[in-house]
């Protein structure tokens, strides 16, 4: 079962002709749904140039940390554990931003983009990381436990998203081994 699509005040909607894509989006989107392509496919939106131009959300089965859920009505503020998918998405964003000249190459030192936590800089293997290992996951840390100081300036930390909420997943623990 679908859900009509929905906006809120933070973003505008446009049709998929206004976005440049084909005006049937929708109906090839359920054809696929319904020949079974789409498999546990929660929800999915579409945004080009600032506007949701598709947006869809689907009933399926779930799980929080491997405890099943059951059936869950998906909507834009279900809270949706994103986990390994939020590489894919910060890869993503990386790429964007570096290509823009926004953000550091891969081989820049990890520790020298917050120079606010000298000492952590201090430890010569802790400052011997580079953004590379972090896009890797090769930081040799349990989850982001190395850098659980440093926060994502401003957003709150969790590991779960909604469409309208948009948070950075973090472990805990002084676990540390060297980089991959």
């Amino acid at each position: 079962m679908t859900t009509e699509p929905t906006t809120d005040t933070a973003w505008t909607a446009a049709t998929p002709l206004e976005a440049g894509f084909t005006l049937d989006l929708d109906d090839r989107f359920e054809t696929a749904r319904a020949a079974g392509l789409l498999p546990n496919l929660h929800g999915m939106v579409a945004v080009r140039h600032g506007r949701i131009f598709f947006e869809r959300y689907l009933d399926g089965i779930d799980t929080e940390r491997a405890r099943p859920l059951g059936v869950v009505r998906f909507g834009p503020d279900t809270l949706h554990d994103l986990r390994s998918v939020s590489k894919s998405i910060v890869g993503l964003l990386y790429g964007i931003a570096q290509a823009r000249g926004h953000a550091p190459p891969p081989e820049a030192s990890l520790l020298a983009q917050f120079p606010e936590y000298p000492d952590i800089a201090a430890d010569p293997a802790k400052g011997a990381l580079t953004v590379g290992h972090a896009l890797t996951m090769t930081l040799g840390t349990s989850g982001t436990s190395l850098l659980s100081r440093i926060r994502t300036r401003g957003t709150a930390r969790s590991p779960w998203i909604t469409r309208r909420t948009a948070a950075a997943t973090s472990s805990s623990g002084p676990q540390w081994d060297r980089p991959a």
